[in-house]
């Protein structure tokens, strides 16, 4: 009876989020509007730029914004530089005055992203040596930022990197002896700022998701992990890094096994200090129903694993719909749509595959035949993307380990080069084709992207009522063995 009780309560907040969704109670963060740098000196931030050109070393970028930052009036380096595009987009010339001015962007983006990546490698093996490594598992970086060419780096990019540690104290942010806090002060010394995040550089611990303004729901972090994170690398006992990009359910299932054998002792090897070899999942189910749930609520995803489910496609969509904000911080109508597009594709992501299961891909009572092609189309423009953006970057690396002049390059080299080439331009056809129907969606001259954002946020509030909807009808329809247990079962109090 107890149990019931539980469960229907767990239904009726369940309901009302839906309730609130369709209603409109769940209001999406307004625009805000760039006040614009008044104590900078526009005409000094142009020369400036002009001088760095497009290959700046790293003094030079140093010295460039540290001048800057002291003249800012308190106000973020690359809010700053945003402000000034924008400025000089606006002025009689518009895009054709920056154009003076984007192989500087490109320059001192590059800069800001090779010394962010440097300073993690380099801090890393510091503290192995020093034995300060802690629990810290894994490494990752979000976005495209990692994978795009020099040429695609704009002042609009952020540089998004994740620490994952057993212990969360370990990977909280703001401890002053912790790797990110010391990452933090490393890339800080080195780019002449005074913090990281006056560069749009955000160092997140997992478990801090909600601090550091990126997804916090079970369905945001799943996709953070296996989508977003075009490089993830386990570290080492001797702080090196090893690449495991592409099998992101790598994190998932080592991230687990170290959670059970240090939350649960008794299911360790006392020899190897791993898990023991040949538990099954009910022996280690017995364990934990029998001393308590001790792994934080927050690592529960390491638990469920890699794939998504009907709850991940529920609270996802909420948790992207309030990212839609971020067309705040864009400097132009392509850039507003873009960070629009990318939540709702995340959002359809997650919802497909979610939602694999549901009886709702054959009906229209929560979502229209109009809707569900929108979302398949919206989530293949968005792999299409980092599809293309993967490919430039290789062609961008094989080009610059050969020769400038090709006359010097080998037949081998040269059919090498040009497969590469093919299959960059492949991928570009391929992308055209899918970006075509949603891209006829922008307004060239609205900054912010209203329309576009008002039809994009709409479907994803039908995605949040009609996860909800299966997730809570999943759970009635469950046995009972299988429901969500009482808070003092499942806790141990």
């Amino acid at each position: 009876m107890i149990i019931k009780d539980r469960l229907m309560r767990h239904m009726k907040i369940m309901l009302f989020a839906v309730v609130a969704i369709f209603m409109g109670m769940i209001l999406v963060p307004q625009t805000c509007v760039s006040q614009g740098s008044p104590s900078v000196d526009y005409a000094w931030l142009a020369r400036e730029l002009r001088a760095l050109g497009s290959d700046p070393t790293p003094l030079q970028v140093q010295n460039f914004l540290s001048t800057l930052e002291a003249s800012s009036g308190g106000k973020p380096a690359i809010s700053v530089l945003k402000d000034f595009k924008t400025a000089t987009e606006k002025s009689s010339t518009g895009k054709e005055k920056w154009m003076e001015f984007s192989s500087s962007e490109q320059g001192v983006m590059s800069v800001i992203r090779d010394t962010l990546l440097a300073s993690v490698a380099e801090n890393l093996k510091i503290r192995a040596k020093k034995g300060l490594l802690g629990s810290a598992v894994a490494v990752g970086y979000s976005g495209k930022w990692t994978i795009k060419t020099k040429q695609e780096l704009t002042f609009d990019s952020d540089f998004d990197a994740t620490l994952f540690a057993e212990i969360m104290g370990d990977s909280n942010p703001f401890k002053s002896e912790n790797i990110l806090a010391e990452i933090n002060r490393d890339v800080s010394r080195k780019l002449g700022v005074s913090k990281a995040e006056n560069l749009s550089i955000v160092l997140t611990g997992s478990g801090f998701e909600a601090v550091a303004d990126v997804y916090v729901s079970s369905g945001g972090k799943k996709w953070a992990v296996r989508e977003s994170m075009n490089k993830l690398y386990m570290i080492e006992a001797n702080g090196s890094i090893r690449d495991i990009s592409h099998v992101p359910e790598t994190l998932f299932a080592t991230m687990h096994e170290r959670l059970l054998v240090r939350y649960y002792p008794q299911l360790a090897d006392a020899q190897t200090g791993k898990l023991r070899k040949g538990l099954s999942p009910t022996e280690i189910q017995r364990v934990i129903e029998t001393t308590g749930e001790k792994i934080p609520g927050t690592y529960k995803i390491f638990k469920e694993g890699a794939r998504f489910n009907r709850q991940d496609a529920a609270t996802a969509s909420l948790d992207m719909i309030f990212h839609t904000s971020e067309v705040a911080d864009a400097t132009t109508p392509q850039e507003a749509f873009a960070k629009i597009a990318k939540q709702a594709a995340r959002s359809s992501e997650v919802f497909i595959e979610g939602m694999r299961t549901a009886p709702i891909w054959n009906n229209d009572r929560l979502l229209t035949a109009e809707d569900r092609a929108l979302m398949r189309a919206l989530a293949d423009y968005e792999k299409g993307k980092i599809k293309l953006s993967a490919h430039k970057r290789s062609f961008a690396v094989a080009r610059s380990k050969l020769p400038d002049d090709p006359e010097l390059w080998t037949k081998g080299q040269a059919e090498q080069l040009q497969g590469i080439l093919n299959e960059m331009e492949a991928a570009a056809v391929e992308f055209r084709a899918k970006a075509a129907p949603i891209e006829s969606m922008m307004d060239p001259n609205d900054k912010s992207q209203t329309k576009f954002r008002e039809k994009m946020v709409e479907l994803m509030k039908k995605q949040a009522v009609a996860a909800h909807f299966y997730h809570i009808q999943e759970i009635i329809n469950a046995p009972s063995e299988q429901r969500p247990k009482p808070f003092w079962i499942s806790t141990g109090n």
